[in-house]
């Protein structure tokens, strides 16, 4: 964990990283630990969640959809929305002149979970916001899913998108260079 969050969030090697034990959680496939950040004086802490397969790093909410294996999520699909939209007004505070939908379920780059979109709206102000869902249907993700066995730094690449900017030189060059930059 600690190597992951240090590739992937780019930490350096003078920030301290440490993560407490794994204990069980409230949410029966998962581990709870806190991951702490210590640079100089400055100390802070994320609750985490693992898989009990050790495979991925949760880090947000979690809702308990079901207690047990749902094997068809799409003929719940009404009540499962329902449920995250209730819990996202309940948990965040989401007043009621606020629409909240939730999209259609679809696989994510995550094996062990789908993603779905939760959408809010607001007159002319709109939002989004990711959820994901583990495939078994018992749990949703309102947060961020983080596979701790795939290469960090290569994630990252994954997440930039050239398409539609503005670009020097050929477009098969064997280097790329990215800029991010603002006029200020």
């Amino acid at each position: 964990i600690i190597h992951y969050v240090r590739e992937r969030f780019g930490v350096p090697d003078n920030v301290k990283l440490t993560v407490a034990p794994f204990q069980n959680s409230e949410y029966n496939d998962f581990y709870q630990t806190t991951i702490y950040v210590q640079n100089g004086n400055q100390k802070k802490s994320q609750h985490a969640l693992i898989t009990k397969d050790l495979h991925y790093l949760v880090i947000g909410d979690v809702l308990v959809l079901s207690p047990t294996v749902q094997r068809n999520l799409a003929a719940n699909a009404s009540a499962t929305d329902q449920k995250i939209v209730d819990y996202v007004r309940t948990k965040f505070h989401v007043p009621q002149a606020v629409k909240l939908t939730v999209g259609s379920i679809q696989n994510s780059g995550y094996s062990g979970f789908y993603q779905a979109t939760i959408y809010g709206q607001e007159g002319e102000k709109k939002s989004t916001t990711r959820a994901f869902i583990t495939k078994d249907g018992r749990y949703t993700v309102i947060g961020a899913v983080f596979n701790l066995n795939a290469d960090p730094k290569k994630q990252i690449e994954g997440t930039i998108n050239l398409n539609n900017q503005p670009s020097v030189g050929p477009a098969g060059a064997p280097v790329t260079i990215v800029e991010y930059a603002d006029l200020e």
